[in-house]
This record gives structure tokens, sequence and C-alpha cells, in this order.
């Protein structure tokens, strides 16, 4: 098998073990097993489990934060007046992305989550830095919208995408389907709120 076909097959093996055992109950043995390899090829490939575990991380960053790019695009092309684009759209484009990467990523998506490594801080600056740049996509949206300067703008954002992070982690229990829709009316009418009394 080519080495980047092995890299793309011990990623999504090591995915599904992580997201099922999380971090501290999976050994390299067990993804060398899943994959009907040796160890030492395990180890050509990454050089540590934290290694292993911080390129899933990676690759599930990566696929949330294109979700999200994808529906800031999709917000701001959405029909309007024409005259701006809609801030209630942009937080719901946001939460909806989230929702629709927790729905699409299963499992995995706890290793953004709900990750059992956050104290190690490498792993939580990794976990935290795909969250990070879609606040800071966010904050950029925001500012023109608000009247906000770049650090307030960048604080509400934050807020979104923590409340868009609470919204996606409840996709697997029933309420998901109803309650993700309240979460960017409450977002996006309390920063109009605070607008407003400025």
């Amino acid at each position: 098998m080519p080495r980047a076909q092995r890299r793309a097959q011990l990623l999504h093996l090591a995915e599904e073990l992580f997201a099922r055992s999380g971090y501290h109950h999976v050994a390299m043995d067990d993804v060398a097993d899943a994959a009907g390899i040796s160890k030492p090829i395990l180890y050509r490939h990454f050089v540590s489990k934290i290694d292993l575990y911080l390129n899933v991380v990676d690759v599930q960053g990566a696929l949330l934060v294109a979700a999200v790019r994808e529906g800031l695009a999709r917000a701001a092309s959405a029909p309007g007046d024409g005259a701006s684009v809609d801030g209630a759209h942009v937080v719901d484009a946001v939460v909806e992305a989230y929702v629709a990467y927790a729905r699409d990523a299963g499992p995995a998506a706890s290793l953004l989550f709900e990750s059992d490594v956050m104290r190690d801080p490498e792993v939580r600056a990794r976990v935290l830095a795909p969250h990070e740049t879609v606040a800071a996509e966010l904050a950029t949206v925001l500012e023109p919208l608000t009247g906000l300067d770049h650090g307030h703008a960048l604080v509400v954002a934050r807020t979104c995408t923590g409340i868009a992070r609470s919204a996606a982690a409840e996709v697997d229990r029933r309420t998901a389907d109803d309650a993700h829709h309240l979460v960017p009316q409450l977002a996006w009418g309390g920063l109009r709120g605070m607008l407003g009394s400025r």
C-alpha cells in the first residue's frame, strides 16, 4: 500500500478507536492490530501515540473549519435586502455548520468537543485551534455588522463559537434537532440588545 494511503488508513482507524474509547484506553498496539500491521510499521508513520492523536485532531479540525467557511460563504451570499449581510444569518450559519459537522463526524466530533486529554497543553492548543480560527473569521464578518472594534468583535465571536460548540455537542441527544435552532436566535438577539444599549 502506498505510504500516503497507509497513513490515511491509520488516521481513520485511530480516529474510530480514539472516538470510541478515548485517548487513554487506546494503545498503539490496538491501532496496529486494527490495521493488520506491526507496531514498528505504525511508528514509521507516527512517532508516538500523542503524535497520532494530534494528527487525528488536526484532520477533524480541518473538517470543522471547512464546514464553517462554507456556512459563512452561504450566509454572505444569502438573498436579503441587498444592502448587507444579516447578522442573524451569520450566527445561524456558524451554529448550523457546527451541528452539521457533528452529525457528519459522528463519534469523532468528540475529539474536538470532549477530548479526554485537554490537560496536555499541546493537545489543548490543537483541539482549540479550529475553534479559534472560526472565531477569528467570524469576528472579521461581525465587525462591519456590529460596529465593534476587532478586539470586541473577537470576544463576541468566541462567545458565539462557544454557543455553537454547545449546540453541536447536543447532536447525539434527542433535543438537538429542535433546540439548536433556538441557539442562534438567542446569540444574535443578545448581541443586538447589547449593541442597542451602547
